[in-house]
């Protein structure tokens, strides 16, 4: 039999479920603002049931309700999906941002920027071309190209800055990781310790999970729950293991010593290391991935700025090299400094042993010295001797030593300004080509893959020593320096492979790359030996005649590759006596004839009568390559044709540094628009998911207020119904059984 005092205790359950629900809808409302917080409700079950006999046999009779237990409203697959979105949302920010600073580097104006400073230093040229022999228009030319190398100097300058101020930003981000980390084990500690008894520590677990998506913005997570602890795991690495964490550390340095690969870019590069095991960390996503990309982005730019640099350190001052001064002389340098030999390389195609580098890194040799990077930059200025008080009389405005051409108003004209002033628009050099000699300037030098080598001072250039005039070709290069065969032009000269003992310089010789002569010699066995796979290795010894040092020159197996071509390869070395030779890349030597056309055809083939095709064109110098030895294939001897058409090797390869500037600065705002509306369409993404979230999770000041005044109604319910069953017990208890007394 049910006690008579049962639906009392089912009351008082009524009102305690009521009014924790009234409690928790309260803590929901105050939390409505908190960040992270997840709507609670009280999750209700009716209570065990109580047997009562009945006419028809036993009856089970409710005996109210009670609060299993306090849940908040989550889902765990919508926080996976913001914390992916919100790493690719904080990365696109970051390259947003930069992106942004990049641009206001390179704006350009009607009166700032490099192009403008380009457009002035052309038109400069443009006036001195016509009034050569004019002190102003000297003068305007020398502040022109001071104006060019200080704005490609500032835009260097506020890269470098840029990417400091990333780096500084990267600490301070790893040190904002490591504290959420941090967190992340204490929440673990907490929430397990409290949910021991079986309650569910809602509040704590919102906390964690809020310090989890910050996380996500930082580096890309992937978070899993064991036992109510959090897994957190980047990059291969766990960061956060239940109770313990790994420490990420910031190290910056530089490794130059240690890569060959490197290049200068000014700031000491960081890289991110975990602090336990001595590893690189690096994660796919996140502001940190953005940092790394965007220092990536600058260090493009710089490189843009490199290459340009080197092509006036090399093209412009070759063009500058050819012409004559005020007063009839050989001109110098332009950039960079007197008396230096400057030439430029894409090391992923300079074969010798820098063939794995990067093909957007442009190298300049400053005679031994490499120069990479900013250091290109920085040597881009105008030639000292030039920018000097009265220095304009040393610019080559002329073609000719003496030139004494004169315009309308008698003055002098200035022929090389005119082939520099077309600098930044041309695509070809303006050397012209001879019938009676072939200018290795225009035979390009290829790796393995038929990319050409960009060698300035590989030209043949004349000079004149005592008095003789000599072509000076450079016949070999190596770690160990550089061998040029001084020839003498002069037709009643006999050439000779050797100087006299007095030093005699009116035959063939050999110097290096400081003019000091050297005398071949080597024993028997440094001859070259013909190898199994083609090619002649060389080693010769050079004496130089000013010092008596002995220096070994070493090349590698078959010398230098001057051709390569669907026909094949062609290298061209030179022995230990001095002698050039050339080779095929089965190591068949090649004799090397040379064909002068002349002819108004577009293109034709002739056959002569030894069989050797030759292909002709107009204004072409043809230089044929004949094996001396049957094809092992064929039977036939080979034949490979190297045609010249007058381009010029050139750091930009066939581009004008003018359209390689407005490349550069289009691809820039191309980049620059596409992460635009990369940033847009994340922003919307984003903002779907927070409320994808907040329809899950967030708290509906509606819904709390309506479940407000249910719980209140039903609070006020129960004790409505506790009072009646109280006025019906005291009925009992105090009325019952006074009849009859």
């Amino acid at each position: 039999m049910r006690s008579t005092f049962t639906g009392l205790n089912t009351m008082v359950r009524g009102i305690f479920a009521n009014q924790l629900s009234l409690d928790t809808v309260g803590h929901n409302i105050t939390n409505a603002s908190t960040e992270g917080y997840s709507r609670q409700s009280v999750n209700l079950a009716a209570t065990m049931c109580q047997m009562q006999g009945s006419l028809y046999g036993q009856v089970a009779v409710g005996t109210g309700v009670d609060s299993t237990s306090i849940l908040r409203a989550r889902n765990i697959y919508a926080d996976t999906q913001y914390r992916q979105e919100a790493s690719t949302q904080e990365y696109n920010n970051i390259m947003q941002m930069n992106y942004q600073k990049i641009e206001t580097t390179f704006y350009d104006t009607e009166t700032t920027g490099i192009q403008k400073a380009m457009q002035e230093f052309y038109e400069s040229w443009k006036s001195l071309s016509t009034k050569a022999s004019g002190n102003a228009e000297r003068e305007a030319v020398v502040g022109k190209g001071a104006v060019l190398c200080d704005m490609m100097h500032r835009a260097k300058d506020d890269l470098v800055n840029q990417m400091d101020a990333l780096y500084e930003e990267l600490g301070m981000r790893v040190d904002n990781i490591n504290e959420l980390t941090s967190k992340i084990v204490q929440y673990n500690k907490n929430i397990v310790t409290m949910e021991a008894n079986g309650s569910s520590a809602n509040d704590l677990r919102d906390q964690r999970d809020l310090v989890c998506d910050q996380l996500s913005k930082y580096i890309d997570i992937s978070v899993s729950e064991i036992d109510g602890y959090y897994i957190v795991v980047c990059d291969g690495a766990t960061l956060v293991n239940r109770t313990s964490k790994l420490t990420l550390e910031v190290s910056r340095g530089s490794t130059a010593d240690t890569d060959e690969n490197y290049v200068d870019y000014g700031v000491m590069d960081s890289a991110i290391k975990i602090k336990e095991t001595h590893t690189a960390f690096s994660p796919k996503n996140g502001s940190i991935k953005g940092i790394f990309d965007a220092v990536d982005e600058n260090k493009k730019m710089i490189d843009d700025l490199a290459n340009m640099a080197a092509l006036m350190l090399t093209t412009f001052n070759a063009q500058h090299r050819a012409g004559y001064d005020f007063n009839g002389v050989e001109g110098g340098n332009f950039f960079g400094s007197s008396g230096v030999s400057y030439s430029s390389y894409d090391y992923s195609e300079y074969r010798t042993h820098y063939s794995n580098l990067d093909a957007d890194h442009i190298y300049v040799y400053k005679d031994d010295e490499t120069l990479t990077g900013v250091e290109i930059i920085e040597e881009l200025k105008v030639n000292p001797k030039i920018a000097a008080y009265g220095g304009g009389k040393y610019i080559a405005a002329k073609t000719d030593a003496d030139l004494t051409g004169m315009d309308s108003s008698s003055t002098a004209l200035g022929d090389n300004a005119v082939l520099l002033s077309d600098f930044f628009d041309m695509t070809k050099g303006y050397t012209e080509l001879t019938s009676d000699a072939v200018k290795d300037l225009y035979y390009n030098y290829y790796d393995a893959n038929g990319k050409t080598i960009d060698i300035y001072y590989d030209r043949f250039t004349t000079t004149v020593v005592n008095g003789v005039t000599y072509d000076k070709e450079l016949v070999y290069r190596g770690d160990d320096g550089v061998v040029y065969k001084m020839t003498p032009v002069t037709s009643d000269t006999e050439e000779t492979d050797t100087t006299d003992e007095e030093g005699d310089t009116s035959g063939v010789y050999y110097v290096d790359a400081y003019g000091t002569i050297l005398t071949i010699s080597s024993s028997d066995s440094e001859e070259g030996t013909e190898e199994e796979e083609g090619g002649t290795s060389v080693t010769f010894t050079g004496k130089r005649a000013s010092t008596g040092e002995t220096v070994t020159y070493t090349t590698d197996s078959a010398g230098f590759l001057v051709y390569s071509g669907v026909d094949g390869q062609i290298y061209k070395s030179i022995n230990a006596s001095g002698t050039v030779s050339y080779t095929d890349d089965k190591g068949n030597n090649l004799q090397r004839t040379t064909v002068s056309v002349e002819t108004e055809e577009t293109e034709s083939d002739e056959e002569d009568e030894e069989g050797t095709t030759t292909t002709t064109s107009s204004s072409d110098i043809i230089a044929i390559y004949t094996s001396s030895t049957d094809d092992e294939e064929g039977g036939d001897s080979v034949t490979y044709t190297v045609r010249s058409n007058g381009e010029s090797v050139r750091a930009l390869g066939d581009v004008s540094i003018y359209a390689y500037y407005n490349y550069s600065m289009s691809q820039l705002g191309l980049r620059s628009e596409t992460m635009n509306v990369k940033v847009e369409a994340q922003d919307a993404l984003i903002v779907q998911i927070q409320n994808w979230k907040a329809s899950e999770s967030g708290v509906d000041w509606n819904e709390e207020l309506t479940n407000m005044i249910k719980f209140q109604k039903g609070y006020g319910a129960c004790a409505r119904c506790l009072t009646a069953m109280d006025e019906m017990l005291d009925r009992l208890v105090n009325n019952t059984g006074q009849v009859g007394r």
